[in-house]
């Protein structure tokens, strides 16, 4: 039941409806590095000229929001465990330096260690030395004077 009023009113809000919501021009993205909502409604056109948008419904982003909003709570917990990794890195550097101390001072005694062994082993060498060229001289002493002869009473 269109009267000829109605018709030509009826067109002309459509019109300047779609002339509206068409007009405007689409939105474009080109950040990825920043956190921002960017709203967008049925028929609207986003230009993404970045490499990760992220979808959501109202729903999904009053869940993220929410999350994001109550941050100060994660912060905390995410400090604490920051401060407690860094002071067990430091706890494990200062153990990594007492154990190095350690192996400098056992290095030291070994190699004091390996030094009077090889000490002690030269002056042994020299003494065997010693008592072998001596024992030579001996042998050498009580064969020369009867050399070639027997003793008396075993020929």
């Amino acid at each position: 039941m269109n009267t000829p009023s109605t018709t030509p009113l009826l067109f002309i809000i459509i019109f300047l409806h779609a002339v509206v919501t068409n007009a405007q021009p689409p939105k474009a993205i080109k950040d990825s590095t920043s956190f921002k909502a960017v709203r967008g409604y049925r028929g609207e056109t986003l230009v993404v000229q970045c490499d990760t948008v992220y979808v959501l419904n109202k729903f999904s982003f009053k869940t993220y929001n929410d999350v994001y909003e109550n941050k100060p709570v994660v912060d905390s917990v995410m400090t604490e465990t920051v401060k407690t990794y860094d002071r067990l890195l430091l706890l494990g550097d200062e153990q990594s330096k007492k154990n190095e101390s350690y192996y400098q001072d056992l290095l030291k005694q070994f190699n004091l260690l390996a030094d009077s062994s090889s000490t002690f082993a030269d002056k042994n060498v020299k003494k065997i030395q010693n008592a072998t060229a001596t024992l030579d001289r001996a042998t050498e002493d009580i064969v020369a004077p009867g050399a070639g002869t027997c003793p008396p009473g075993k020929a």
